[in-house]
């Protein structure tokens, strides 16, 4: 009987949200356009705004600093790249993988300070004239608990897969998040007066938590604080603008449809969607472009995930490719690729000749990798930096192009200069121990 009682309830409660449910009106405040220098910093939400916008032909800086999930690590970070201070080897961790920092985050390990030190302040130049460069800077807040290294008393951007054995954990409270973004408000506008700010709260779940509750637990009182500072901050200063991307997700959606199988990592469907409520609420559309255009290239860009994830490399993916280049035009952001690569046309080139190297047309892949690679160093260094990944990604390509073609010259100078960009590319450098005979690849026999 309890049971018939509570299923009709939950019936009649379906019933009424489908005829009552409403959509967060949000007020226009047209803040920018194509040409506005676009910053994203905070947790890995924040990457996908980026990716999301620079998808649709914004001008996005591409982040350096990687994925920072408290807002004591975003402080600190910005802080540093602003003074134009240097990673030195006080900086560093080592293990038995190999040397490591907690400073930004990254993946694997470096086998020597040198390198790790190399590496990093590329990427701390490359930073800091983004931050000297930007007018926009849109901020994703994570989680409050942090990971204090107990020898160094260190708070950690990313632990790495790091765990001391005297590692601790705590809260930041209420007025530590707050006072810790006012400080990288007054930082911004130090740098640059006309510096806005969009704030937001990552939707993205709590992976783990290190209190004894279950981890949704610990994400609601995470995300409660978070999104108090950000009302809080938003009504202290006009020019830092609230996007309720957290807000969508929890109380306009309520479904966990709008999540990925691992109920953490927002779908990029949803992303989508909430990035085209971005778009309507704050660009500055001068020259009236019909958003709608933007949905479709938003389409087209999930629709190409979709192909990568399911490694579906079909010729359906390559018109997705095709479609997705046609549409940016259509919206005129390829205008202005005269003054700086456009992070959406060269994503596009670069996934239409991944996609034609799976489906063994090599001669045209090749083509478009050397055209993209060819388009990018037409630009200043600075841009080099911003888009080592492509490159040196684009360098594997033709590396592995170049040994299916039997070119093992040709493949160990493409495969020295991803590494060289990118020196924690593994295959890479698998490959490039296999060519030089310092260790046997099993990479390297698939194409002997």
């Amino acid at each position: 009987m309890l049971k018939a009682l509570i299923d009709s309830h939950a019936h009649r409660e379906r019933q009424s949200l489908m005829i009552t449910s409403e959509q967060i009106a949000m007020k226009h405040s047209p803040i920018f356009d194509f040409q506005t220098p676009i910053l994203c910093m905070g947790s890995c939400f924040a990457e996908n705004i980026e990716k999301m916008l620079g998808a649709m032909g914004f001008n996005i800086l591409p982040n350096e600093w990687g994925t920072h999930y408290n807002t004591y690590s975003i402080i600190r970070t910005v802080e540093r790249i602003a003074m134009g201070q240097r990673l030195t080897k006080d900086d560093l961790w080592e293990d038995d993988g190999g040397f490591f920092t907690l400073y930004y985050s990254h993946i694997g390990r470096f086998a020597n300070p040198s390198d790790i030190l190399t590496h990093f302040h590329r990427m701390e130049k490359a930073a800091h004239e983004n931050l000297l460069r930007g007018e926009l800077f849109i901020l994703t807040l994570g989680l409050t608990e942090i990971y204090v290294d107990g020898e160094r008393g260190f708070i950690s951007t990313n632990l790495n897969g790091y765990r001391p054995p005297n590692l601790k954990a705590r809260n930041l409270t209420f007025r530590e998040n707050y006072e810790a973004v006012q400080k990288f408000y007054r930082t911004l506008k130090e740098i640059n007066p006309k510096y806005q700010v969009v704030l937001t709260v990552s939707p993205v779940i709590l992976t783990r938590t290190y209190r004894d509750q279950h981890r949704f637990v610990s994400n609601s009182a995470s995300k409660a604080t978070l999104r108090a500072v950000a009302n809080e901050i938003c009504e202290d200063f006009s020019d830092i603008h609230y996007f309720p991307a957290y807000d969508i997700v929890s109380e306009e959606i309520r479904d966990w449809s709008s999540y990925l199988a691992d109920r953490i990592h927002v779908a990029p469907v949803t992303v989508a969607k909430i990035m085209i409520r971005f778009i309507r609420t704050f660009f500055n559309n001068r020259a009236g472009i019909d958003i709608g255009k933007f949905e479709k290239i938003i389409e087209y860009y999930v629709e190409i995930l979709d192909h990568l994830e399911k490694q579906d490399y079909s010729e359906k993916a390559v018109n997705l490719s095709e479609k997705l280049l046609a549409g940016l035009k259509e919206i005129g952001s390829d205008q202005i690729a005269g003054v700086r690569p456009v992070y959406a046309h060269t994503i596009a080139v670069y996934y239409r000749a991944s996609f034609l190297k799976k489906l063994e047309r090599l001669r045209e892949s090749e083509e478009e990798f050397r055209i993209l690679l060819a388009y990018l160093s037409g630009y200043q260094q600075y841009h080099a930096l911003n888009y080592r990944n492509l490159i040196a990604g684009a360098n594997f390509h033709l590396g592995e192009i170049a040994l299916l073609n039997g070119n093992r010259e040709d493949a160990a100078k493409f495969f020295k200069q991803c590494v060289s960009l990118v020196p924690e590319h593994r295959k890479a450098v698998t490959y490039l121990n296999g060519l030089q005979g310092r260790a046997e690849s099993p990479l390297h026999r698939a194409f002997s």
